[in-house]
């Protein structure tokens, strides 16, 4: 019984250990990614959000543009080992659309349901030195590389 107690507390702490450096490393990444185009990420009757700034955050990562009233796309980054695609280095997963827009009538803020926003895209981070990579994989198997700098 003490073994087995025992096994299950050095599972623990290696399981944690491995936690904190993955949370560590993607601390390291934090800062401001910009490319110098502006990328379409969506656009339907009623919306069309492009991006050519990408912030790396404790949480995750937003994508914006610095158009006044532009809607910005945030981001959670799934952990290193849960990712299922190991050509890059973080699977990322859509959280929301936030856009407000400030008029006489009051603040608004329209959302973007998840499978509409993803249309079966999915995607992924890596990080080189100062470059930032989006790979934004199309449902047909097409993929776009956005190259992004860090400032």
């Amino acid at each position: 019984m003490r073994s087995i107690i025992f096994t299950a507390i050095i599972c623990f702490l290696s399981i944690s250990c491995q936690k904190r450096k993955e949370i560590k490393a993607w601390k390291e990444k934090e800062g401001s990614y910009f490319s110098p185009e502006s990328y379409l990420i969506y656009q339907d009757q009623e919306f069309t959000i492009d991006f050519n700034e990408i912030n790396i955050n404790a949480s995750g990562a937003t994508l914006f543009s610095n158009v006044e009233n532009s809607r910005s796309v945030n981001f959670s980054v799934f952990e290193k080992s849960h990712n299922d695609n190991s050509n890059y280095q973080y699977k990322i997963q859509y959280s929301s659309v936030t856009g407000f827009e400030f008029t006489q009538q009051g603040v608004s803020n329209d959302q973007i349901p998840f499978e509409q926003f993803t249309a079966g895209r999915k995607f992924y981070l890596s990080f080189s030195d100062d470059n930032l990579t989006l790979a934004i994989i199309k449902p047909d198997g097409e993929t776009d590389h956005l190259i992004f700098k860090k400032k």
